[in-house]
This record gives C-alpha cells, structure tokens and sequence, in this order.
C-alpha cells in the first residue's frame, strides 16, 4: 500500500511540473474590535466584510515560478475594500520562486515602476497537527514575519497549512518554501482558504514588466525614506 501511495504521489507531481496548474483562493476579513483602522474601514461601508468575502486570488504555478495575482473581476468598486487591500499590502502581482519573492511598486512621487526582489519567508515550524481540507490531509506551520521599513520595525504572526501531496512549495501572498502547496495561510488581517484546484490550466504564470527597474527590498526602503526626508525638508522650507 505504501508503494503505491509513493507511486500515486511521484505521478501527482509530475503531472503538475509538466503543465500549468491553477489554485483559486477565498479571502476573509479578520477583524479586531479594537482596531481604529478597522473602525475606519467599517465606518466606510457596513457590509465589506461580505464584499471582501466574494474576492478570490488566483495562483498560477509551474515547476520553476509561480504568480499570485487578484481576480479583478471579483473586487467591487468599493472605497472600504480598496482600503482594505491596501491593509492587507495586496498591491498587484507576486512572482515567487522556491527562493525568492518578486512584487510591483509604483511610488508616485518618484513617478518609476520597481520590481522588487526579497527573500522568500523561511523561518517555519512545522508541527504534528494535521487537519483535512477539500479531502486533502494538510499539516500545520507557524511562523512570526518581522518587516523592517521607513515606518519601523513590525511583527506578525502567520499560519499556514500546506498539503505534501501536492509538492509545490508556493502559497497565497508570496509565501511557500514549505514540502507542500499551502492550502489555507492566516495572516494579522485576512485569511486565505483554498476553493478550487485545476491542473493543465490554460491560464500562463504573469510575469511583472521587464522595464521595470529592479531592486532590492532593502535599497527600496532606503529610497522611499530619503524620498520622504526630502519632501518633509520641502515642505519646511529648508
């Protein structure tokens, strides 16, 4: 039996490096009473909650790189979920390899387009609870995300629950490097949740523009800073 289980799993994965294969994510709103954002966003409108309930991601994968990109077609033209998305720092396709995590930045008052490369998220602990997802036995990891930017230093839980029947280390938001595809990932603010799966996708990984100028996560912030000093010294007069 265990052979034949090992024989099923090396087919599976495979069948999932050849072709294209197309994961659609559910996203839900993880809401603190306490928040004044969340007070904010909901001062907007009433119901978000149930509008952001509608959004799915799409996740496009091959053996080599992966794109995570929203379905446009689900977002409402919303001010409350445009805020939302924003909190959620959603702010257009990610590109991810088993090592790194591409994404596009467009800051206005320096009017370029960067693609910005970092370093996939790797610091997992992975532990025995297992639970089922779409007939599929997931696992748990856990992990605590520090983000260093102009604004300070911030912390935040995650956790995922990926599935080694499906060897793909990618996941919703750019994360991965886990032996499996991530099945539901939580975040501070939302919580992913796998809803369909579909392999030999028509559906090509989107890559980010080539004229973009490149650059890394760290030279990125310190730009964006000394951008801000100077409008600050503008602004004062100096």
């Amino acid at each position: 039996m265990n052979k034949i289980i090992v024989v099923l799993l090396l087919i599976t994965s495979n069948l999932i490096a050849q072709t294209n294969s197309k994961f659609v994510y559910g996203l839900t709103a993880i809401v603190n009473k306490d928040s004044k954002v969340d007070e904010m966003i909901k001062s907007m409108n009433l119901n978000y909650e149930n509008l952001i309930s509608g959004i799915e991601f799409n996740l496009i994968t091959n053996d080599t790189i992966a794109s995570f990109s929203i379905n446009k077609k689900t977002v409402p033209d919303d001010g409350a979920v445009q805020m939302f998305l924003t909190l959620i720092n959603y702010s257009g396709v990610l590109n991810q390899t088993k090592e790194f995590l591409f994404t596009e930045k467009k800051y206005d008052h320096l009017e370029k387009t960067y693609t910005i490369t970092d370093i996939i998220y790797k610091n997992w602990q992975i532990l025995e609870e297992s639970k089922e997802i779409m007939g599929y036995k997931c696992y748990k990891a856990v992990g605590e995300k520090i983000t260093i930017n102009d604004a300070g230093k911030f912390s935040e839980k995650i956790v995922a629950w990926f599935c080694p029947s499906i060897p793909l280390q990618y996941g919703p938001m750019g994360y991965g490097n886990l032996p499996g595809l991530i099945f539901e990932l939580q975040t501070k603010k939302a919580l992913y949740g796998l809803k369909k799966i579909e392999y030999n996708s028509n559906e090509s990984v989107a890559l980010l523009n080539k004229n973009n100028i490149s650059i890394k996560y760290d030279d990125f912030v310190k730009i964006i800073k000394e951008s801000r000093e100077k409008r600050k010294q503008m602004m004062n007069g100096n």
